[in-house]
């Protein structure tokens, strides 16, 4: 019986990446000079652009918008250099050409994880404003801000959107 285990594992093989393909840029984050900025390149690594290029900011957690031309992330700037950080919610365009990061939220509180809804409309993230964890969701120009789980004592955290099903 462990034999045939042992070679149905065998057997199985990685799925392939699909490159070149439809695969579209990657955003992420990185520390490659003193604090997080946010990146992208394409699928195979090539075409690195800081898009944030920010050292004294903190920026991370970016997520696309549905038709890729802005990138919705955390962004924390550090109060009279050293102090407390907080968190907001940022939105930005995908050409480099553009610095027009875009601060949505403007809270006291720490906000993060932010996701564009599937038809690019509204972001939902996590906030903290009143002592625990809960979702919001924003109209993705920064207006109309809810509380979608403010009734939960508990904390909600990680939002994140399913996507429109085509076809």
């Amino acid at each position: 019986m462990a034999a045939t285990v042992l070679a149905s594992f065998a057997a199985v093989q990685p799925a392939q990446a699909a490159l070149p393909g439809t695969n579209g840029k990657i955003a992420f984050s990185s520390v490659r000079d003193s604090n997080p900025q946010i990146f992208t390149m394409n699928a195979e690594g090539s075409n690195l652009v800081n898009l944030s290029n920010d050292p004294a900011a903190f920026d991370d957690l970016p997520a696309w918008s549905p038709d890729g031309k802005k990138i919705v992330f955390e962004g924390l700037m550090d109060s009279d250099n050293g102090g407390s950080s907080v968190g907001d919610i940022y939105v930005m365009d995908t050409d480099p050409a553009t610095d027009d990061a875009t601060n949505l939220t403007n809270s006291p509180e720490d906000e993060f994880d932010p996701a564009f809804s599937p038809d690019g409309k509204k972001i939902a993230f996590q906030s903290d404003r009143d002592g625990n964890e809960d979702i919001f969701m924003i109209n993705a120009d920064g207006t109309g801000q809810i509380n979608l789980t403010k009734l939960s004592p508990k904390n909600d955290t990680q939002p994140d959107w399913q996507p429109i099903k085509k076809g």
